[in-house]
């Protein structure tokens, strides 16, 4: 019977002796570890995984079913660049060894280390090493001062009943108590062979006469000899000649085993690291979808659209995250294709966020796979923390056309606004709208999208009206009685009456018409400040409006001010002189409501009335306006005016 293997991380800052420990504790080393590297011997530092192991009897908590568990040490590298190295062996372990200088206490890869044993297991071992470097009489105060600080740490986090043992590495004290404490800490969790074979590749190598050797760890499901599998990075497929576990041949591989599948005609070139299946169950990558998770202690801008390094198993791709959520939160925390979500543009922790990663080039995973995402691009001699989140896959896009193909199926929306205005009531539940597009806009792209008036009513964009970029407005409840008034066109029989030759003038129109020119001249002027804010708006949406006047020479000595005012009635029209109504009658083709004032002053009064039925025909106007009241105030005399009085001629009617 295979002896079941059971796989723990050796994590910790540079130099706290995590290869010294890992020699301490093992009895065969594999053919990549106690840093064989060149470079590793030459920098005097771990480069890559090491792995090696060590075999105890079958601990009794466990059960009886097998005489001895095997212990796979897996010695990570603890240099601040070689972050993504030990993300890529924390995702194999079953239980993580913290190793602490105790000269120098917990430092900043020591903490990131920490953050990494937390999001991919779920027991925790502190091994102070080094105590042979204290004195004798200070040893033991040294160490209970350090437990203590280390304590706290841990009590923030979920390894806070985690034990804490002293050691020296170097010197092999200790070591004896720190495989018993191993023992009796160990638990394995369920094994399940009946799945899909996956994997994950850490070394490959040729051996001379028998093959290529693919070393790494069953992540799932089992394997035998000449059994065929998928490499990938490759569309080759290998049948397994031998199968090894530290030099020991065996017939089948489980999940959680450590091992050698030796393969023949295989370039090892071809594969550093990588992951060896069967079936389907691995999959080729260009985007995922997963739940996402702060880390705590990341303090960087969380913003959507930024670039992150995104950690699978054993690949570190560069990808660009965009956030989104539920719009209305609730218990159902998975995440569905065909749910509707908000655009998020910064991360928040008080909703559930997923997160839509975007590759800069495919990777392969499995479904579920542990997602760690991080700026390893920070730079290293800073004490800030480089994890930002971590998660599990939930959609993955396999498309290399997930753009176009896939993508536009996450229903992913953003709030946007734009005003526009509301010209006249259609009907009771349609408005027509307007300067919200332009006129070559295709209104039918913005169908359906929420409308919401300034008196509180909300409908849907129904469709275009016209050719001159306005709308139509659906509101599903109808409008309320307030806004019907403010917009409610005036009916025919009215406009006709008002504007008849043989309409007699109400008593507040004979007063208004009592009134001298002068008199309103001198009311506009005092009341101008007011009106100053609402004459320049309107100026800026009359620009044809005022080409017209310009373009009017100034021969007369009138000038023609027409004084526009919101109405709460429309038959409280006041006109100041006959000769007026005809010009009413071109602007009260409008209705509607306008806030505040606009004055518009001419000094060609043919000209004026042209450039008001110019905008009335050309809908320049916009919200409808009534006339307040409307009158002629004398103006300057031109030159010509001037001298033709001096030699006692009339003016010309024209100029009257």
């Amino acid at each position: 019977m295979l002896t079941p293997n059971y796989n723990i991380g050796i994590l910790g800052h540079v130099d706290s002796g995590k290869t010294t420990l890992a020699k301490a504790l093992s009895q065969t080393a594999s053919t990549a570890c106690f840093d064989k590297n060149p470079q590793s011997k030459e920098r005097g530092i771990t480069l890559d995984l090491g792995f090696s192991s060590f075999t105890i009897p079958y601990p009794a908590h466990l059960g009886t079913n097998h005489e001895f568990l095997l212990i796979t040490l897996v010695d990570c590298p603890g240099h601040a660049s070689l972050l993504k190295t030990v993300i890529g062996g924390a995702h194999i372990i079953d239980q993580m060894i913290l190793v602490v200088d105790i000269m120098k206490g917990i430092q900043t890869q020591t903490a990131e280390c920490l953050i990494i044993g937390e999001l991919t297991c779920e027991k925790l071992l502190v091994v102070l090493n080094k105590t042979d470097l204290i004195p004798n009489d200070k040893r033991e105060e040294k160490i209970a001062k350090v437990r203590k600080k280390i304590l706290l740490t841990l009590s923030k986090t979920k390894f806070k009943d985690a034990q804490i043992v002293s050691c020296s590495a170097a010197e092999k004290e200790g070591v004896e108590n720190l495989i018993s404490i191993i023992s009796n800490s160990v638990t394995i969790g369920p094994r399940d062979s009946s799945g899909e074979f996956v994997f994950a590749v850490d070394h490959c190598f040729a051996v001379k006469g028998q093959g290529t050797v693919l070393t790494g760890t069953c992540l799932s499901g089992s394997i035998g000899i000449n059994d065929t599998v998928k490499i990938s990075n490759t569309k080759l497929e290998k049948k397994i000649k031998t199968i090894q576990v530290f030099r020991k041949s065996v017939e089948k591989l489980h999940q959680g085993d450590r091992a050698g599948l030796c393969v023949a005609q295989f370039d090892p070139k071809l594969l550093e690291r990588g992951l060896v299946y069967t079936g389907s169950v691995v999959k080729t990558v260009y985007a995922v979808v997963i739940d996402l998770n702060k880390v705590a202690y990341y303090k960087g801008n969380i913003t959507s659209k930024m670039k992150y390094h995104v950690s699978i198993g054993h690949e570190t791709v560069l990808s660009t995250i965009t956030f989104f959520k539920r719009e209305v939160q609730s218990s159902e925390s998975h995440f569905n294709m065909n749910d509707h979500y908000l655009h998020q543009d910064t991360f928040t922790e008080e909703d559930k966020i997923f997160a839509l990663l975007q590759f800069e080039h495919p990777v392969l995973c499995v479904k579920d796979s542990m997602v760690i995402i991080s700026r390893l691009d920070m730079d290293i001699n800073t004490p800030a923390c480089r994890l930002a989140f971590y998660g599990k896959l939930r959609h993955t896009f396999t498309s290399p056309d997930f753009s176009s193909e896939e993508l536009p199926n996450l229903k992913i929306y953003k709030y946007k606004e734009r005003e526009g205005q509301a010209e006249r009531m259609n009907d009771e539940y349609t408005v027509i709208g307007k300067d919200l597009f332009k006129k070559e806009t295709d209104i039918d792209l913005f169908s359906h999208l929420k409308v919401q008036l300034s008196t509180g009513e909300t409908g849907k964009i129904e469709g275009s009206f016209g050719q001159s970029g306005k709308f139509k407005v659906y509101i599903q409840e109808g409008l309320q009685e307030g806004t019907k008034l403010l917009l409610a066109s005036k009916k025919k029989k009215g406009k006709e009456s008002a504007c008849s030759p043989n309409h007699d003038s109400s008593p507040a129109m004979e007063e208004q018409a009592a009134a001298s020119p002068d008199e309103l001249y001198s009311e506009i002027t005092k009341n101008y400040q007011q009106f100053r804010e609402s004459v320049d708006q309107f100026n800026k949406s009359t620009t044809k409006c005022k080409d017209a006047i310009s373009r009017s020479a100034a021969k007369t000595n009138q000038d023609l001010i027409i004084m526009y005012k919101p109405l709460p009635e429309p038959d409280q029209v006041k006109l100041a002189n006959c000769d007026i109504k005809n010009l009413h009658a071109n602007l009260d083709r409008r209705t509607g409501y306008l806030k505040g004032y606009v004055c518009i002053e001419y000094e060609q009064y043919s000209e004026a009335q042209a450039a008001v039925e110019q905008m009335n025909n050309e809908d320049f106007l916009g919200q409808a306006l009534k006339v307040d009241w409307a009158f002629v105030r004398p103006g300057k005399k031109s030159s010509a005016k001037r001298k033709e009085r001096r030699r006692g001629r009339s003016p010309s009617p024209d100029s009257d």
